[in-house]
């Protein structure tokens, strides 16, 4: 009875394997070591080898109230740390149960999709719901933003809301999504890549909030600004979520792009067409000086806006397929 259930488990622990390979695309070991106590001495026995391609070590034993469905820290002796000069080296690794739920993990990896549609829905209710008339930028002319708020205060009241709500949105999805990109990085290069992933990714997800709330906040003063305040405001929301908040994403964007070219983890063109838009992006600050390099910045963002989808997508495929059937006792449960 013990050995049917250890089979059951081992089988469990092998599906754990084939999940880390189909999500990250390389198996850390070929098989790996039933975590249960009851198993027997199996537990101390490696069931598997390193990616470098080394023969089979010893785990030592498996922590106390072990058990599936839960990640578990275990210790991995490697061969050479086995020999009596080396016993006190060794390499600690992770497993993930077979028992975590893939599909909810999987949603996740959709907020890249997420921070794009609702970006895109900002521009097109804003623009719908915007009063008519020119629209004023901080380059308009006094004339333009003063026609900008005193054609239709409700109008201009209501547009700039929905922008601000749904832009704030797309700040919060993007911030979801900067993990993802963080811990395939760090996966694949060093950690302090994936460090510059997450401070990049983080900085522009903030600043998108900033801009949408000097949105808000003109959206209360609408018409009772004085002009120099509307400004203001206006000037503060495009240095927020324009040129700095791409600028910055670019920088993630590199990290990401460089890895998916070095690892080959993700396609090559991913990798190439990310190296461009984070050039673009980064050249985008130039509008900050410079009128002319404005056309950057739609560049690097609606392009850009393509190819968070693409990558979103594909992590979530990835993850979505490490839902394994389930074999044994536990097939028909």
């Amino acid at each position: 009875m013990i050995n049917d259930v250890c089979d059951v488990r081992a089988t469990e622990a092998r599906h754990a394997a084939r999940r880390e390979e189909l999500l990250f695309g390389v198996a850390d070991f070929d098989a790996v070591p039933i975590i249960d106590p009851d198993c027997g001495p199996e537990t101390g026995q490696v069931a598997g080898k390193l990616r470098s391609g080394t023969s089979p070590g010893v785990w030592r034993e498996p922590p106390p109230g072990g058990r599936l469905g839960e990640r578990s820290p275990v210790n991995y002796i490697a061969p050479e740390a086995s020999s009596s000069r080396h016993r006190s080296q060794h390499l600690e690794v992770s497993i993930l149960s077979p028992f975590a739920s893939p599909r909810r993990q999987s949603a996740g990896a959709l907020s890249g999709v997420l921070y794009v549609l609702f970006f895109m829905a900002s521009i097109v209710i804003s623009g719908i719901t915007a009063p008519s008339g020119p629209f004023a930028t901080p380059y308009s002319s006094d004339a333009v933003v003063r026609q900008y708020l005193l054609t239709d205060p409700p109008a201009l009241h209501r547009s700039l809301q929905l922008s601000a709500l749904l832009q704030t949105l797309s700040a919060l999805a993007l911030l979801a999504f900067i993990p993802w990109l963080t811990d395939f990085v760090a996966r694949y290069s060093t950690s302090a890549r994936a460090g510059v992933v997450r401070a990049m990714g983080t900085t522009s997800a903030a600043l998108l909030v900033i801009s949408a709330s000097g949105s808000w906040i003109l959206s209360m003063l609408g018409s009772s600004a004085e002009l120099s305040v509307a400004r203001a405001l206006m000037d503060l929301t495009f240095i927020t979520g324009a040129a700095p908040a791409i600028g910055t994403l670019g920088l993630a964007l590199w990290a990401v792009s460089r890895t998916a070219l070095a690892s080959r983890a993700l396609p090559a063109w991913v990798g190439w067409s990310g190296l461009v838009l984070a050039t673009a992006s980064v050249l985008s600050l130039l509008s900050l000086v410079a009128k002319p390099a404005t056309a950057l910045i739609p560049f690097g963002r609606y392009v850009g806006f393509a190819w968070f989808t693409a990558v979103s997508l594909m992590m979530w495929r990835r993850e979505t397929r490490t839902d394994l059937p389930k074999t044994g006792d536990h097939a028909g449960a």
